[in-house]
């Protein structure tokens, strides 16, 4: 895989955005360009953000294309098992879900504008060094086909 990503930034106060957030929660906005990509029709894509400061996957994040998904499933379990660098995408305690992703389906949209909200118990993030913007492949039946850190 390789996908670019276009820009990323922070700020704390995006008002444009449709998400209600705490005086202290952060955003981080980002592009990504999955044009040079070649996958196989059937295949999804899902795009998350980790805040390394925690190593936890965020729990809201949204694409400004109304027809890519947000959400999470066990398939993100077995990227884990996969890929130990990806600790962060494992169930909670319990089989709790706190964690949400953009998904999409390859040959959709080709540039993806997305957005995350970092949670507020952390001290504000110094730099974007302090997240994470993963890419990861997946099959139509559960498979798990790669993962690619973007930042």
């Amino acid at each position: 895989m390789r996908a670019a990503l276009v820009s990323l930034a922070g700020t704390n106060h995006i008002a444009s955005l449709p998400v209600a957030m705490s005086p202290a929660q952060q955003i981080v906005l980002g592009r990504l360009n999955v044009a040079a990509l070649d996958v196989p029709d059937r295949a999804e894509l899902v795009l998350a953000v980790i805040d390394r400061r925690t190593n936890q996957v965020t729990r809201t994040m949204y694409s400004t294309d109304s027809r890519l998904g947000s959400g999470w499933d066990g398939t993100m379990n077995k990227v884990a098992d996969r890929y130990p660098w990806l600790s962060s995408f494992r169930d909670g305690p319990g089989g709790i879900v706190n964690q949400t992703a953009v998904e999409w389906r390859a040959g959709k949209p080709r540039d993806v504008t997305f957005y995350a909200v970092l949670d507020g118990d952390e001290p504000p993030v110094s730099s974007l060094s302090d997240v994470r913007v993963v890419l990861v492949l997946t099959g139509p039946d559960g498979q798990v086909w790669g993962a690619e850190r973007l930042s």
